[in-house]
């Protein structure tokens, strides 16, 4: 499976992106988490915008995050 990470600002311009190829078998789940080098001067409200794509599916999530504070975020719940 192939995950695409990206932070874009309220236009919808990409500010920073991660990607990551992983393994995952048939009817399991698994947690992946990466970080996502930013420019230290964001600020404000930005978009967090995952796309990932399998052989079989493919989809994508868009979280709304904010960068004035340390932040993480928990995205594809239930999916």
């Amino acid at each position: 499976m192939e995950i695409y990470f990206s932070i874009k600002d309220p236009v919808g311009n990409e500010l920073a992106n991660a990607s990551q190829n992983r393994s995952i078998n048939a009817n399991e789940t698994d947690d992946f988490r990466t970080n996502i080098p930013i420019n230290k001067t964001l600020n404000g409200t930005m978009t967090l915008s995952v796309s990932y794509n399998s052989q079989i599916y493919s989809s994508s999530v868009l979280e709304p995050i904010d960068l004035t504070s340390v932040t993480g975020a928990a995205i594809l719940g239930g999916i």
